[in-house]
């Protein structure tokens, strides 16, 4: 905009002089219209456009630019119009939630999303990692195209091409690059990594420290022995001590292993397929040297306390290597009843930190079938289970929760939080923790995010019966109703993926603007939009 044009902005156009000089002769006629029009306002902003375009229309490209290739035609066709607007919705905000599901429907079809929707949904997959491979599926050749035109897409470039640094990345480098340059390193040098660490161990930062800790990790090599044991085994911070644990235990020339075997080995034997262990009836002091800790704490016998710290010594993943069998061979034994609360305690706590598939059944159907026997602190562990379950399928988890005796909050949180889909008919059990909670009067604790998560789970064939149920209760507290907006919400985009299954309703019910909050508590609008009686 021309210094007149911005004058008369500013000024306003009630108090500004008169009309400018054209800023080019190519303009003087439109110009000249341009002065004598009615509204002041629209003629400013119509001279500003016009300005605009006289500038673009004489840019070149610079001599020697190199234009981008046009993209290859898509050879599949794109997904339909009635899946695209919940799409737009859902990454607007509106129930972000069912994205998951959107996003696994949409890969399914193999259908494409048009390129007008590719930068968005990118922009959504920069923050859900996982999520990566499914939207490279989706966006097509056009995807490709953006990925390569635009830095910022490179991690959805098919064959992205590894990040290069500069010689001195380590000494004068941002903190990331630095780290990133070393887990490279890691991966291909070790020795010099590990030299490289030995040496800045004390310089760097206590966050630096614990990462650098962890790529040993998550590159085990004997190059790392001496720095691990040496100095990140000494470390103030309790987590960087523990990534070091666990790379040493990787080692088996480290001093920590063969203290950690010898010392686990005399505590647990497997003798004519029973588990038996055998607690220290002293404790040595060499051992505070390797992180055992001997006062018990209060309520704990001493025997009982170092037993659990021994057990400890090695993630329940090694126990089978260490023993001489298989994982299956392990949970057919018959645990040392002295000890089993003991055992069954180290075990759930273990992985709750280090979820394991393989463990994680045959431990929990443990805990179940002695559930009645076990102390009060041990029936519950909710946390623990949670983070347990999250490493299994989801079919797993509906599964091992059909089984559990939980009161209805701790049910709801982990069917809301872990989300496995399930039917009335598969698992009524978990059927039926919904229908308690659309019709009890009490409160539960679940936001909005869990409640839409909590109806993402639910079969689509389940969908109209629960949102009659819905429609049939007398007052409806704000959170069954953001429930059912979500079910409801489902039902827009469900039936129109190829080869779906569910079929479309009747009558859609009118979903209202998520933005306006509803009441906690008031008359059943969906009576009337189901046309059902309501109760009084």
């Amino acid at each position: 905009m021309t210094s007149s044009l911005t004058s008369h902005a500013l000024l306003g156009t009630a108090r500004s002089g008169p009309w400018p000089d054209p800023p080019h002769e190519l303009l003087a006629q439109p110009w000249a219209a341009l002065a004598k029009a009615p509204d002041p306002a629209s003629a400013l902003l119509q001279a500003a456009a016009l300005e605009r375009t006289l500038l673009r229309s004489g840019q070149q490209p610079l001599a020697g630019a190199v234009l981008a290739d046009s993209c290859p035609p898509e050879t599949r066709n794109y997904l339909p119009e009635k899946t695209l607007t919940s799409a737009r919705r859902m990454l607007a905000g509106d129930y972000p939630e069912l994205l998951p599901e959107w996003l696994a429907l949409a890969t399914q079809s193999q259908l494409l999303l048009p390129p007008r929707l590719i930068p968005a949904f990118f922009q959504y997959g920069r923050g859900k990692k996982s999520t990566i491979p499914q939207l490279i599926a989706l966006a097509g050749q056009r995807g490709q195209w953006f990925a390569q035109e635009d830095e910022a897409w490179k991690a959805f470039r098919i064959n992205a091409p590894s990040k290069t640094f500069a010689d001195d990345v380590w000494d004068t480098g941002e903190n990331q690059d630095r780290l990133a340059w070393l887990e490279k390193l890691f991966a291909e040098n070790p020795e010099e990594a590990g030299q490289i660490v030995s040496d800045s161990w004390r310089s760097e930062t206590p966050d630096n420290r614990e990462v650098m800790t962890s790529f040993a990790y998550q590159y085990p090599h004997p190059a790392h022995l001496v720095w691990l044991e040496t100095q990140a085994f000494k470390e103030r911070r309790q987590s960087t001590r523990s990534w070091a644990t666990r790379a040493l235990l990787l080692n088996r020339e480290s001093n920590y292993y063969q203290f950690s075997s010898q010392l686990f080995l005399d505590t647990v034997r497997v003798e004519k397929k029973k588990l038996l262990l055998t607690p220290p009836e002293t404790f040595v002091s060499q051992w505070s040297d390797y992180g055992l800790i001997e006062k018990a704490p209060a309520g704990k016998g001493k025997k009982a306390h170092w037993l659990e710290q021994i057990l400890s010594l090695f993630p329940v993943t090694q126990w089978p290597q260490l023993l001489g069998i298989t994982a299956k061979e392990l949970y057919q034994l018959k645990p040392d009843p002295d000890w089993f609360n003991n055992l069954l305690a180290v075990w759930i706590e273990d992985l709750s930190r280090n979820p394991s598939p393989e463990h994680a059944l045959p431990i929990i159907s443990l805990w179940l079938k002695n559930l009645a026997s076990l102390p009060k602190n041990q029936r519950s562990p909710h946390l623990a289970l949670r983070n347990i379950l999250q490493a299994l399928k989801s079919s797993d988890q509906a599964d091992i929760l059909t089984q559990l005796t939980l009161d209805l909050n701790e049910m709801l949180s982990l069917l809301a939080t872990l989300a496995p889909p399930f039917s009335a008919k598969s698992h009524p059990a978990l059927h039926k923790v919904v229908l308690h909670f659309l019709q009890s009067k009490d409160r539960y604790l679940l936001d909005r995010p869990h409640a839409s998560r909590l109806a993402s789970a639910i079969a689509p064939e389940d969908i109209p019966a629960l949102l009659t149920t819905i429609s049939q209760l007398p007052e409806l507290p704000s959170i069954v109703e953001h429930f059912a907006l979500t079910l409801e919400f489902r039902q827009s985009y469900l039936p129109h993926f190829p080869n779906s299954q569910f079929p479309i309703p009747n009558s859609q019910f009118p979903i209202p603007n998520s933005h306006v909050q509803p009441p906690r508590t008031r008359r059943n609008p969906l009576c009337q939009r189901a046309g059902g009686p309501c109760r009084p």
